[in-house]
């Protein structure tokens, strides 16, 4: 692989981890905001504002943090693929960080973003199969 590609394929994952960081770290930050100042987790979704219902992704934040809080069945009630959605983050973070780290470049770079396409997949059909389940019993 040339250095080129490299430096692209590094420069690629140093994107995902930001953004897959960003998603690992935010519940915390909102868990940490919570048990400091007393104050329930915010729930502001446009979605919702705009259309008065929930959209696919309600209550993965809150479930998260239910989650990081060690309530796990709370975490479940609140978004079923909450954990999951989280889970996968979470593995596809750790992941990057050794990637990076160990300067893996052997890996085809395309196959790789073929595989997250698959992962984000699945991650936004279990996001949609919750909604729609929800929808229909409302």
């Amino acid at each position: 692989m040339n250095a080129r590609v490299a430096d692209g394929q590094q420069g690629w994952r140093v994107r995902m981890l930001l953004l897959h960081g960003a998603m690992l770290v935010a519940p915390g930050i909102l868990l940490l905001l919570s048990l400091t100042l007393q104050l329930d987790p915010p729930s502001s979704c446009a979605f919702r504002a705009v259309t008065g219902i929930d959209c696919p992704g309600c209550g993965v934040t809150r479930s998260s943090i239910a989650l990081l809080s060690g309530r796990v069945a709370d975490s479940f009630a609140i978004h079923p693929a909450g954990p999951f959605v989280y889970g996968v983050v979470a593995l596809l973070t750790i992941y990057l960080i050794v990637t990076l780290v160990a300067k893996c470049t052997h890996i085809d770079w395309r196959r790789e973003a073929n595989i997250y396409a698959k992962v984000d997949g699945v991650v936004i059909g279990s996001l949609l199969t919750v909604w729609v389940w929800r929808v229909l019993q409302s």
